[in-house]
C-alpha cells in the first residue's frame, strides 16, 4: 500500500517527497547499511506507514479490514460438520438404501474433486483461466471484481480502492490457499458428521441394508460390490454378496437383509479412507504452504518501485541513457530532465544524453543501449510527430533488442512544442496524446508524456515513477 501511494498522483497530497527521504533514511539507520534490501524495503514500509497512517486514518481502517477474520473459515468448517449429522442419509423408513444414501454422492464427489485438483485444474490453468473461484476472491480482498482478471482501474477510483486494489493482487495467491484450506477441512467435517450420524443412530435402531433401482438390475449391483470388496483390505468378516444374495436384498422383493452392522462399518471406512483423510492432507498441505507465505511474502522485488528502493539503499548508482529520436533535446529541456532524473534516482544517479537518431536511422541503427545492468533507457519523442510502425515501431524494437531484459526501456514524449501550437487542452492534443499511448502500449514499452519545459515537470516526475515501477511487470510478463 504504501508503494501504490508513492506511486499515484493522489499520494502526493499527504505523501511528499521530503516523507520519502525521511522514511529512507530511518529505515537506513534501523537496518543497516549491510543488510538485504529485502530487510530495508520492509523496515521502510512499517516507517512510512506510521506517518501515513496519522494522515490518513481511513486508509489504516482499511488494511485492518483487508481480509474477513478466521471466523468465519471456522463458521463454515462448523456447518459442515452439523450439516453431516443432519443429513437423512438412512431415512425413516429404517432401511440402508446403498444407491440412495448421501453418502455415495459425497464419495463420487470428493473423487471428482481430486481428479480436478491432481489433473484438469492444472491444465487449464495453462491456458491463462482462473476460474471464478480467483475472480470471486478478488472481489471481495479489493470492492472490484476486475481485480483478478488484472484489469486496470480508472481515474474515478479512489486513493483507497487503489490501495486495496493493488494489495489484494498480492494477496490472491495467499488468499487463494486460505479459502482451499476452509474448503478441504469443511469437506473432513462433513463426511465425519455422516459417519457420527451412523454410529450415533445405530445404537438405538435396527436397519436393514439392501438397494432399488429402475435403472439397475442385480447383475450390476452384483458387479459394482464384487468390484468395491476386491479393493477393500478389510471386511470386517463380510463378503461380495452373490447374485442370488444381492436379488434377496432388493427392497421390493424381500424387504433387504438384517444384519447392516458391516455393511455401516464398510461405509464409513471408505468415508474416511477416500474424504476424511485426502482432505487432512491436503488441508495439511495449505498450512505448509500458508506457513511458507508467512516467512516470505509474495512480493516482485524486481518490480522497477523496489529496484529503485533497493538502489537507493544500495548505493549503487543509476544511470539513464537518454536517447532522442527524430528532434534533438533543447538545453532547458536537457537540464529539467536531469533535476527529474536525481529527483526520482537519486543524487548519485547521472544521465547520459546521446546523439539524436535521425528519422529513418533505425534501419541503421548503431549500438546505443548500456551495459550496464543499472541502466535504464529513456526514449524521447516529440508529440508533434506521429507515431509510424515503420519508423517509430522499428526503432523500439531494435532498441529492445539491444537492450536485455535487466535493462528496461522507457519512452517519454515531449508535449511542449505540441502543446505551445495548440494549447495544452483541446481535442488535437487529446488525440494525439491517446494516439502515442495506444503506440507505446502495442510495443509494449511504458509511456510518459509530459512538458519538459513548462511548468509540468513535477506531475511528469510522478508519471516517470509510475512507469518506472510498470517495468518490472512488463519485462516479467
Amino acid at each position: 500500500m504504501v508503494r501504490t501511494i508513492e506511486t499515484m498522483p493522489a499520494g502526493a497530497e499527504f505523501w511528499s517527497s521530503s516523507d520519502a527521504e525521511w522514511a529512507t533514511r530511518l529505515a537506513t539507520q534501523e537496518v543497516g547499511e549491510a543488510a538485504p534490501s529485502e530487510r530495508f524495503i520492509d523496515a521502510r514500509a512499517r516507517i512510512a506507514w506510521q506517518r501515513i497512517a496519522d494522515r490518513r486514518p481511513d486508509l489504516e481502517r482499511a488494511l485492518e479490514k483487508r481480509y474477513p477474520g478466521a471466523l468465519l473459515g471456522w463458521m463454515i468448517i462448523l456447518f459442515a460438520l452439523i450439516a453431516g449429522i443432519l443429513t437423512d442419509q438412512i431415512g425413516d423408513s429404517k432401511q440402508v438404501n446403498l444407491l440412495a444414501l448421501p453418502f455415495v454422492a459425497i464419495i463420487v464427489w470428493n473423487l471428482a474433486m481430486y481428479v480436478w485438483l491432481l489433473f484438469l485444474g492444472p491444465a487449464v490453468g495453462l491456458f491463462g483461466f482462473k476460474g471464478w473461484g480467483r475472480r470471486w476472491l478478488g472481489g471481495m480482498f479489493s470492492g472490484s471484481p476486475d481485480v483478478a482478471h488484472g484489469q486496470q482501474l480508472n481515474d474515478k477510483v479512489s486513493l483507497r480502492g487503489r490501495c486495496l486494489a493493488d494489495w489484494a493482487r498480492n494477496y490472491l495467491p495467499v488468499a487463494t490457499v486460505r479459502a482451499a484450506r476452509v474448503w478441504h477441512l469443511a469437506a473432513a467435517m462433513l463426511a465425519v458428521g455422516l459417519i457420527i450420524a451412523i454410529y450415533s443412530r445405530g445404537f438405538y435402531t435396527e436397519y436393514r441394508v439392501g438397494w432399488e433401482s429402475t435403472l439397475l438390475d442385480a447383475p450390476d449391483i452384483s458387479a459394482a460390490l464384487a468390484a468395491v470388496f476386491e479393493w477393500l483390505p478389510i471386511t470386517f468378516g463380510l463378503a461380495a454378496p452373490d447374485l442370488s444374495a444381492v436379488e434377496k436384498m432388493r427392497f421390493s422383493a424381500g424387504g433387504g437383509l438384517a444384519g447392516a452392522r458391516p455393511w455401516l462399518h464398510i461405509m464409513a471406512s471408505l468415508a474416511i479412507a477416500l474424504v476424511v483423510l485426502p482432505r487432512l492432507a491436503l488441508a495439511t498441505l495449505a498450512t505448509f504452504r500458508l506457513r511458507m507465505f508467512e516467512r516470505r511474502f509474495p512480493i516482485d522485488l524486481t518490480d522497477g518501485y523496489f529496484q529503485k528502493l533497493a538502489a537507493r539503499y544500495s548505493r549503487k548508482a543509476v544511470e539513464v541513457i537518454a536517447i532522442p529520436y527524430a528532434k534533438a533535446l533543447a538545453p532547458s529541456s536537457a537540464i529539467a530532465l536531469s533535476q527529474i532524473v536525481q529527483d526520482v534516482f537519486g543524487l548519485r544517479s547521472s544521465i547520459r544524453i546521446l546523439d539524436t537518431v535521425p528519422f529513418g536511422g533505425e534501419d541503421d541503427l548503431p549500438e546505443v543501449t548500456s551495459r550496464s545492468s543499472e541502466s535504464i533507457h529513456l526514449v524521447l519523442f516529440d508529440l508533434a510527430s506521429t507515431p509510424e510502425s515503420e519508423n517509430h515501431g522499428i526503432f523500439l524494437k531494435a532498441l529492445k533488442v539491444q537492450a536485455s531484459s535487466r535493462r528496461p526501456v522507457i519512452a517519454l514524449v515531449d508535449c511542449h512544442e505540441f502543446s505551445v501550437r495548440f494549447g495544452s487542452t483541446g481535442d488535437r492534443v487529446e488525440q494525439r496524446t491517446k494516439l502515442w499511448r495506444q503506440f507505446l502500449a502495442d510495443c509494449c514499452v511504458p509511456c510518459v508524456i509530459g512538458d519538459l519545459a513548462g511548468d509540468g515537470v513535477d506531475e511528469l516526475r510522478q508519471n516517470l515513477e509510475l512507469a518506472l515501477a510498470q517495468t518490472g511487470g512488463d519485462r516479467h510478463g
